[in-house]
């Protein structure tokens, strides 16, 4: 390596070794976007990780999740503020302040720490050591932010990831109609059309008719050569040589934090196993300064649309496809999918703006109940549950909800009858959607849980039990089956316990509303341990190399139920 080139690394990179890129800037994460660079590392605690540039330390945090271990150092020159988290331990100096913190505040997560007078820093230095602190598996998490505490793109800074030569693959289009005579190759309904790869970078497409309306989206998988997918940097849209969509990751602010589903197709994104599709429209009211938008006005007759997208190492790719548009709409006498800007109700196209209360429809012969939701709220109740909904989106967006009794079953769970339920469609755009469960006695057990169709299990959402108002309510965001389970299944506590990284560790498992950190205790005669739980890894552990010998752990989850198992530690 030459000296140039380590200097580089040294001065910008925060991680002198290199493997790679885990997550980008503006990245889909569920709700939210992704404010920083997730860098690899290899599955290893402990890389020295350095300081992106000269400046002060001005916050050190300490908490059990989020961020974990995080540092946060004030670049006067730049006029930046970059942060490192989830570290296994700060160096040596630093060190010594948090213990002290430690012991002032009685806890081993003393969050916020301000230093008396920032601690200068040079660019380069070591100040602390990876790990996988707070959430997720080892990494780093690398931001910068503006003096107005923005998110912006570290590439711009110098944060060179040019190791990356792997140019962004197109996968699918994806043409959603947002009426009910809007068509797609004669149909109203949604469809996915797969890429064809030609040579030197370009894509294309089998040529395909609509009418109407629609909304477009493209699904682009992309990798550092090692590690991803990855989220692209930039797409630029033209229809008919005109732009019409453009999308650049450049920054945000925390008032937009939660607007994922502004960038991202969720009926297209996923993080497990991870899939991006990207819109290419925006939604009035979701005010990115990320997007901008020219609403496409399609000829009769052809029509040519151009993509271009880079990657943050600016690696390209084209899409290019030819389509049709008829003048004439489709046949209106039944709907046949949850078009989100109109419905047929009573056999009439109404726009969303104009269904003020749920109405009934039928989509292929099923009842559904569709409500249009804004930055309004929207309510909406079928039998023993409560629906509220509430968007980002300033133009009206409609909502489908139907009642489903037969939906999967779950090991370990039981379902409260009459409280499953499907929402569609893809396009959703919600601040937050609330599931309000109602009844005369709620049992602590009960939990709101929704179908991966992927993975085909259902995962617990977070669950509010209101013993007062006799409720069980769920804040969530995204469409699919959700029902009210009974958790009825202890943890799972497995073989013995071990020593994972000088610690102490007992692996745990729970298939329902999660193991209750605060009700793990490791035992042995009349001494008794309080133990941790760390969910990504499912192992509780305590910081001690406990002597070789038989231990008795016990355990709860957040249901209450128990669980006891010996084990010899070897």
């Amino acid at each position: 390596m030459n000296a140039l080139l380590l200097i580089l690394l040294l001065g910008y990179w925060p991680l002198p070794a290199n493997y790679g890129i885990t997550g980008t800037f503006m990245e889909y994460r569920h709700q939210h976007i992704h404010a920083g660079f997730d860098l690899s590392t290899d599955g290893k605690d402990g890389l020295p990780v350095r300081c992106f540039d000269n400046g002060f330390i001005v916050l050190i945090k300490v908490q059990k999740r989020g961020y974990g271990r995080v540092l946060y150092i004030r670049h006067p020159k730049e006029k930046l503020v970059s942060v490192y988290g989830h570290l296994d331990r700060f160096s040596a100096p630093l060190e010594k302040i948090v213990s002290r913190y430690k012991r002032l505040r009685k806890t081993r997560y003393p969050g916020t720490i301000v230093p008396k007078h920032p601690i200068p820093v040079r660019k380069g230095q070591i100040i602390a050591y990876s790990g996988e602190s707070g959430v997720g598996w080892p990494h780093l998490h690398f931001e910068l932010r503006n003096l107005k505490n923005e998110p912006v793109n570290p590439e711009k800074y110098g944060f060179s990831v040019q190791s990356d030569k792997q140019a962004p693959d197109f996968r699918f289009l994806n043409i959603y109609p947002a009426t009910p005579d809007s068509t797609v190759n004669g149909a109203c309904r949604a469809t996915r059309i797969p890429v064809q790869k030609l040579s030197n970078g370009n894509y294309s497409l089998p040529p395909f008719q609509i009418s109407g309306q629609v909304f477009l989206s493209v699904t682009i998988h992309d990798t550092d050569g090692r590690k991803g997918p990855l989220a692209i940097y930039s797409l630029h849209a033209q229809l008919n040589n005109q732009p019409f969509y453009q999308y650049l990751a450049d920054q945000f602010s925390y008032d937009r934090f939660k607007r994922s589903s502004a960038i991202y197709d969720l009926g297209q994104t996923r993080l497990s196993p991870a899939s991006y599709g990207f819109n290419l429209f925006v939604i009035p009211g979701s005010n990115l300064s990320s997007q901008h938008y020219h609403p496409p006005r399609f000829k009769t007759g052809n029509n040519r649309i151009t993509i271009t997208t880079r990657d943050f190492a600016g690696n390209t790719a084209h899409l290019s496809f030819r389509f049709s548009r008829r003048k004439k709409t489709g046949d209106t006498q039944s709907q046949q999918w949850f078009t989100p800007s109109a419905a047929l109700v009573n056999q009439k196209i109404l726009k969303a703006a104009s269904i003020r209360h749920p109405a009934a429809v039928t989509i292929n012969r099923k009842k559904w109940t569709v409500v249009a939701y804004s930055t309004l709220p929207a309510h909406l109740k079928l039998g023993n549950v409560q629906i509220e909904t509430e968007g980002y989106n300033a133009s009206p967006m409609l909502l489908y909800v139907q009642k489903q009794p037969e939906l999967p079953k779950a090991e370990g769970l039981l379902p409260v009858a009459g409280t499953g339920i499907e929402i569609q469609p893809g396009l959703i755009f919600l601040k937050h959607l609330l599931l309000i469960f109602q009844a005369e006695k709620i049992n602590p057990q009960m939990g709101w849980f929704r179908y991966d169709r992927v993975k085909r299990k259902w995962k617990y959402r977070n669950s509010e039990i209101d013993r007062q108002k006799q409720t069980v309510t769920a804040d969530n965001f995204k469409n699919g089956s959700y029902r009210l389970f009974l958790d009825i299944s202890a943890p799972k506590i497995i073989r013995n316990p071990y020593f994972f990284r000088n610690r102490t560790a007992w692996h745990i498992t729970d298939t329902g509303k999660g193991v209750d950190d605060s009700q793990i205790f490791l035992s042995r005669g009349k001494k008794k341990w309080k133990m941790e739980y760390d969910p990504d890894r499912k192992i509780a552990w305590i910081d001690k190399h406990l002597p070789r010998g038989h231990y008795r752990i016990s355990v709860k989850d957040f249901a209450g139920n128990a669980a006891e198992k010996s084990g010899f530690l070897k």
